[in-house]
């Protein structure tokens, strides 16, 4: 008895939950009608032939009704019925009908953009469809097709569509159009040159740039940033940019110019337009227009840099390997820029350097050489390739000979020979000064010192001997 109590008590909250979960909203996406690809129903507006005079048109797709325009005065609407897609119309879009573009974008500015794509339900959108429709018939006629014919203006009702009214749309739709399409930005397409690690401001001279969204965007090291309602691109390169052009495309970024309503442009729905063809019966072909060529601009920066070569050699001039160097942005060398070591050429390549003067100086030799202290200052210019030369010295050693008498007595005149023991060379092993066996030098002991002495010599082993006795004096 109380098991069944308790699947009662279960089956009831289960059916609740059933109930509840029945009554909420289900989320249902519907296709735009740009993505048309099955049946779809087109017809007249109910009532509009009484009460504007003449027909407005809906096409209807996915549950939802959207305003189309009338494409060929004259011709049979549609009735109101399902049209098989393929084969009883079929859409061209904007790549198509290239030639219907003014009239889209008239379309969007003269109705859509304030009233939607929606039918009309008020008084001042019923004009604004009424003229737009007046505004389509009469520019086919008139700049594509001579043979479609255009009502005149004033052949509908009075309350929504006559010579005034339409005068006054066309000269605020004109308007609308005319301020988006206007001129361009004042840089639009053009390069300018900053350095490296350097922000720079450039000014919209025709204030258009104030009718773009906020935006900052790095692109290759390099910053584009704008604040809505200023005219005013910053722009600031990274000190460590590889870069040496970069253009900047604000379309690339979704970024384009503000409509003038201050929407912002939506790619998604207002890239194109449709041109609904009726391959079966008489029936007019209509327009469907969310559609505004969106304004965009480019701007390229060119960054001002140079290299600097650096080639390092010992005395003589053989490339040395492993030297380290720094460069600094001051001559008291406290602000480094890089560090780096030569190869095997003896070489480092510094590029992508800021223009103007910098400082290098040598911090660690290679094995076996004399550090060079010298502070060098180098001009960096710009796409040019400026080179600095440094010399490693080797240390060398002294050699003294004392020769004196049994007795301790100093002599002059004794004549030496300095013959090198080994192969004598350079530190870097490049260069061979001597081969073993080699006289090196032949010396003669000071006549009041009684010092022998051989100066600046390469280090390494050495055999040394007595060649000429002074007078008197025997050699033993």
């Amino acid at each position: 008895m109380v098991k069944k109590k308790i699947f009662t008590k279960l089956l009831a909250v289960l059916m609740l939950i059933v109930t509840i979960l029945g009554m909420m909203p289900i989320s249902v996406f519907a296709k735009y009608i740009t993505e048309i690809d099955d049946d779809a129903k087109f017809g007249v507006v109910s009532g509009s032939l009484s009460d504007y005079g003449h027909e407005l048109h809906y096409a209807k797709y996915d549950s939802k009704t959207y305003l189309v325009f009338c494409a060929q005065y004259g011709e049979t609407s549609p009735g109101g019925g399902t049209y098989e897609y393929d084969d009883e119309f079929k859409v061209e879009l904007k790549e198509d009908r290239k030639s219907y573009k003014k009239i889209c974008e008239m379309i969007y500015f003269g109705y859509v953009m304030k009233y939607g794509t929606d039918l009309p339900d008020s008084t001042a959108a019923k004009k604004a469809a009424c003229a737009t429709q007046q505004y389509v018939w009469e520019y086919i006629k008139n700049n594509i097709n001579s043979d479609y014919g255009a009502p005149s203006r004033g052949s509908w009702k009075s309350t929504y569509m006559s010579s005034s009214i339409y005068s006054d749309w066309l000269e605020k739709t004109q308007e609308n159009y005319d301020k988006y399409h206007g001129k361009g930005i004042s840089f639009d397409g053009k390069t300018k040159q900053i350095e490296l690690g350097e922000t720079k401001t450039y000014t919209d001279k025709n204030s258009v740039l104030e009718t773009y969204p906020a935006f900052s965007q790095r692109v290759s090291g390099v910053t584009f940033a704008h604040e809505k309602g200023s005219n005013d691109l910053v722009v600031t390169v990274s000190e460590n940019t590889d870069a040496t052009t970069v253009k900047f495309k604000s379309y690339k970024y979704d970024i384009y110019q503000l409509l003038p309503n201050g929407d912002k442009f939506d790619s998604t729905k207002m890239s194109t337009y449709l041109y609904f063809h009726f391959s079966k019966g008489s029936i007019q072909n209509l327009l469907f227009s969310n559609y505004v060529d969106p304004e965009s601009f480019t701007f390229n920066i060119g960054i001002e840099s140079g290299e600097l070569l650096l080639k390092k050699t010992d005395s003589n001039d053989m490339p040395l390997a492993g030297c380290q160097f720094r460069i600094f942005e001051d001559e008291a060398c406290t602000e480094k820029i890089a560090t780096a070591t030569t190869d095997e050429k003896g070489e480092i390549l510094f590029d992508g350097l800021s223009t103007g003067d910098i400082y290098i100086k040598e911090i660690k030799a290679a094995p076996g050489y004399l550090l060079d202290n010298t502070v060098k200052k180098v001009t960096i210019t710009n796409g040019e390739t400026s080179t600095v030369s440094f010399k490693n010295n080797e240390p060398t050693g002294k050699l003294l000979i004392y020769k004196v008498d049994s007795n301790g007595a100093k002599i002059g005149g004794a004549q030496f020979k300095v013959k090198a023991a080994e192969d004598i060379k350079s530190a870097s092993g490049k260069t061979k000064y001597y081969s073993a066996g080699d006289i090196v030098a032949t010396i003669t002991s000071n006549e009041t010192t009684g010092i022998a002495t051989l100066d600046n010599m390469h280090l390494g082993k050495y055999l040394v001997y007595e060649s000429v006795a002074p007078n008197r004096i025997f050699i033993k």
